[in-house]
Formats: structure tokens, C-alpha cells, sequence
């Protein structure tokens, strides 16, 4: 434990720890500037009345989980509708609204049905259809109708309603289609193992209420920042520093005896944990992020549900997801440190030391782009960004054994 105690001490020495210290700062910028400014446009309550697509789902998805459900219903869809359209109180804005009688518009649903004959003429004569003879006489009465909704100060509502009112309509038709892939998703899934995961997934429920944009925050805007900063860190700063001692300490006395020589492990272990308590303590920032924008709230729903945009190998909730990110950035980063250790140990100069690891940052860099991307997709072969970070992590693991077992076996002359 006092060997242990004495590596540690020499790995986080000032310079080590002023560099980390600088990288932090640069990484903390990073999160509150583009992490934060995306988590607050897309996942804090509106401050007025508008709302957008993120908006509308997530009030779907804390009305079926304060409910202590993972689906939703028809009533659930029913109780959406209802408040996020303000359905009754603009019915009874156009009853009460006499100028609207003479244009033919005495409710909500004669508006409803007049937008949508005039959107239908206008993207006939927009488009390679024949035109619509009846474009003009819309037209007229549409603006005339607009004149009165703007004069009365009503028009933002009315923009609101119309963009809620398509957002629901949208989350209906997804919901009423849930257990049948859209042309898209069988264009993009080919392969017969994708087929099989789709029609697994579309023979299910498919009726959790998971947003698109939580995992797209998730991933871009949480892991990505970590999992990059994390490459750069254990892939390159530790060979430079785990080199500096190791130029200091390699004609220590215990190292002309073969059981003094074993101290090679205590180094790969000291490197390893001061790897993992650092990735802890960045992954702090991302909790608190989470945290503060109600992330937890939504870890129990499924990934793979009717308003998803992408696809898994395997059913997995959202906490899962993200566990799993994280679990593959420590495994990455584990393997990277050993490796770091081992360029360390088998370079004679500084020069050859930061050479060598270049192709390791490049190797993370890659490595780091399928775990990002890939995240278990079927767009991606079935479990690829695992098979990497397992094989960076093997590799460390080979080298540290390799080398310790090396070191026991050659006298110091």
C-alpha cells in the first residue's frame, strides 16, 4: 500500500495537476457554453406560452410516467389534445366573433377545415399539379379572415394552436402506425439481422413515449463532450507524465532484484485508478447537468419507442443507454492508460514517447466516433463500438501483463 501510496503521489505531481487543471477549465467551458445552451433551449418549461415538438413530448411522457405507467393510451393522447390545443377556448372565440359568419366560419372546426382546403390549393399550384380554381376565392377569404384574427390579437395563439395541432396530429398518426415500419425505416434496415430486430421491435408494444431529442442531448451534447475530453486526457497526458517518472525512478535500487521489479505493477495500477477517480470526477458536471434539466425523470422509459428515431440490437431504457455510453468511455479510457503506460516503459526518449502515442490518439479518436455514433444502432454492426472499446481495454491489459512479466526476468547490469 506504500508503494501504491508513493505512485500516486508521484503521477498527481503539480505539473500533472496544474495540466488537469487547465484541461478542466477548457472542458467545464465547453459544458456550460454548448451543452448548457442546448439543454436550456430544448428541455427547460417554456417561459410563455410557446411550446415545440420537445415540449409537447415530454408533457406526454410525465403524464404517463406520473401515472407510474411506460405507455401510452388513447386517453393519454385525448388529454394531450386537449391541453396543449386550447381547443375550447378558441371554439369559443369563433362562435362569439360575428365578422367571421360571412366568410362561413362560425367554430374552431369550420377554421380547421378552411386552412386546410386553403393549404391544399396552395401546394397544388407550389408543386407539378394541376392547379386548384378555387386558389382565389380561399385566398380571398383566408386573408379576410386573418384581418379579423389580427385586429382581435389573436394571432399568435392561433400560430401556437395551428403548430401544437400538428405536433398531436403527428404524435396520433405515429402512435396509430406503431407496430408497422414506415418505407423510410425499410429502405435504411436491409440486412436480415436488421429485419429480424425490427420486426421483434414492431411485434411489441413500440408505446413508450421516448422523445428523439432526449437522446440526441444525451449523446451530443453530455457524452460527447465527456467521452472526447477523456481521450485526449488519457491518451496523451499520461504517457508524457508516466514517462517523466519513469525516467526518474528506473535505477531505484529495488530494480536490481526480480521481486523489486514487481513495483512495474504497482505502477499500472496507480496510472489506472488516478484514470478512473479523473473520469469520475468529470462525470460529476454531467450529473448535476442532468439533474438540473430533470434528465432522471425520464430514465426508466424505453429507447425503442413509437416516437423514437433510431433502433437498437436489444431493449434498453434510457438510463440504460446512457449507463452504458459511460460504461464503454471507463473501459476505453482504462485501456488507453495502459497502453500509455506500456508506450512509456518501451520508449528511450520524450521524442519517440509522444510519437508512439500519436497513433493511439488517433486510434481513440476513431474508436471514440463509433461509440458515439454507433450507440448500439442498427445502423451500425451489432455491437461494434463494444467490440472496440473491449479491444483497446484486452490490449492494455496484454501489455501491462506483457511487460510486468518482462521486467521480472531482466537483471539491471
Amino acid at each position: 500500500m506504500k508503494l501504491f501510496s508513493a505512485e500516486l503521489r508521484q503521477l498527481f505531481n503539480v505539473r500533472f495537476l496544474l495540466v488537469v487543471a487547465l484541461a478542466s477549465i477548457v472542458y467545464a467551458y465547453s459544458l456550460l457554453t454548448f451543452s448548457n445552451e442546448s439543454l436550456e433551449t430544448y428541455l427547460s418549461p417554456p417561459d410563455g406560452s410557446t411550446t415545440s415538438n420537445t415540449d409537447i413530448e415530454k408533457h406526454l411522457a410525465d403524464s404517463v410516467l406520473g401515472d407510474g405507467r411506460l405507455s401510452v393510451t388513447e386517453e393519454d393522447l385525448d388529454v394531450l389534445s386537449e391541453e396543449m390545443t386550447k381547443t375550447e377556448e378558441l371554439d369559443a372565440f369563433f362562435r362569439n366573433t360575428e365578422a367571421f359568419r360571412q366568410y362561413g366560419v362560425s367554430s374552431l372546426e369550420d377554421y380547421k377545415k378552411l386552412e386546410k382546403e386553403w393549404n391544399d390549393a396552395y401546394f397544388k399550384e407550389t408543386s407539378d399539379a394541376p392547379d386548384d380554381p378555387t386558389l382565389p376565392a380561399l385566398q380571398e377569404r383566408y386573408e379576410q379572415i386573418w384581418n379579423i384574427i389580427t385586429a382581435s390579437g389573436k394571432d399568435t395563439e392561433i400560430h401556437e394552436w395551428l403548430f401544437n395541432e400538428k405536433i398531436v396530429d403527428s404524435i396520433r398518426e405515429d402512435y396509430a402506425n406503431r407496430h408497422e415500419p414506415n418505407s423510410y425505416v425499410k429502405d435504411v434496415y436491409t440486412s436480415e439481422s436488421q429485419k429480424a430486430r425490427l420486426r421483434e421491435i414492431y411485434e411489441g408494444p413500440m408505446d413508450a413515449p421516448t422523445f428523439p431529442m432526449l437522446l440526441s442531448l444525451l449523446t451530443v451534447n453530455l457524452t460527447m463532450p465527456f467521452t472526447l475530453f477523456s481521450y485526449i486526457l488519457f491518451s496523451f497526458l499520461f504517457v508524457t507524465t508516466v514517462w517523466k517518472n519513469r525516467k526518474q525512478n528506473i535505477h531505484y535500487l529495488q530494480y536490481t532484484a526480480k521481486a523489486g521489479r514487481k513495483i512495474l505493477w504497482i505502477e499500472f495500477l496507480a496510472a489506472l485508478f488516478a484514470a478512473l477517480l479523473l473520469l469520475t470526477i468529470f462525470l460529476i458536471p454531467i450529473l448535476c447537468l442532468m439533474a438540473q434539466y430533470g434528465f432522471f425523470d425520464y430514465l426508466a422509459l424505453p429507447v425503442s419507442g413509437f416516437l423514437s428515431s433510431t433502433y437498437l440490437w436489444f431493449d434498453i431504457s434510457v438510463g440504460t443507454y446512457f449507463f452504458l455510453m459511460v460504461l464503454l468511455t471507463y473501459a476505453l479510457c482504462a485501456g488507453l492508460t495502459l497502453l500509455s503506460v506500456c508506450i512509456s516503459r518501451l520508449c528511450r526518449n520524450f521524442v519517440a514517447c509522444v510519437a508512439c502515442s500519436l497513433p493511439l490518439l488517433a486510434a481513440a479518436f476513431l474508436i471514440g466516433n463509433r461509440i458515439i455514433s454507433s450507440s448500439f444502432s442498427l445502423y451500425f454492426p451489432k455491437f461494434e463500438e463494444t467490440i472496440f472499446a473491449a479491444l483497446i481495454l484486452l490490449l492494455g491489459i496484454a501489455g501491462a501483463i506483457f511487460l510486468s512479466r518482462r521486467e521480472q526476468k531482466v537483471d539491471i547490469t
